[in-house]
């Protein structure tokens, strides 16, 4: 019984039933993308624009653009100190201002994904896509 339960071909549950409960299924095709050094390559002064276009503005963008301004790094290995050299560009990692300020400067990647893919963020890892009936409509949609 067990086996006739695995080997029998169902009939009228759609393209592509699964093995268990005989469901109709949908193929999908997914990208998972991590950016890399994500916080170091925010382009400072669209973020400026985007906090600006969101209704951020006087003193609050000011203190922004400050936090954002004239940041330096510098290296200690084995007690031994770097040059200080000076960033233009990206977040301050560690801070509790700058995850904040990295999703308002991701906030409109969904505009570059048309339907019918799907997009979620969390940080700096993005997951996009497309759930069809069909595994050839998946397919095309990745090509």
């Amino acid at each position: 019984m067990l086996l006739e339960h695995f080997t029998k071909k169902p009939s009228g549950y759609g393209i592509c039933p699964d093995s268990f409960h005989h469901k109709p299924t949908k193929s999908t095709i997914a990208a998972f993308i991590d950016l890399s050094q994500a916080f170091d390559r925010v382009w400072k002064e669209k973020l400026i624009l985007k906090l600006d276009e969101l209704g951020i503005e006087g003193s609050m963008l000011s203190w922004i653009s400050n936090f954002l301004s004239k940041r330096t790094i510098q290296v200690n290995f084995n007690n031994i100190k770097s040059k200080t050299t000076r960033i233009y560009q990206g977040v301050p990692q560690g801070s509790i201002l700058s995850p904040i300020l990295f999703n308002i400067y991701l906030n409109d990647v969904h505009t570059f994904i048309k339907p019918p893919a799907k997009i979620a963020l969390y940080a700096d890892d993005i997951f996009i896509w497309v759930s069809k009936k069909k595994p050839l409509q998946c397919r095309t949609l990745s090509e």
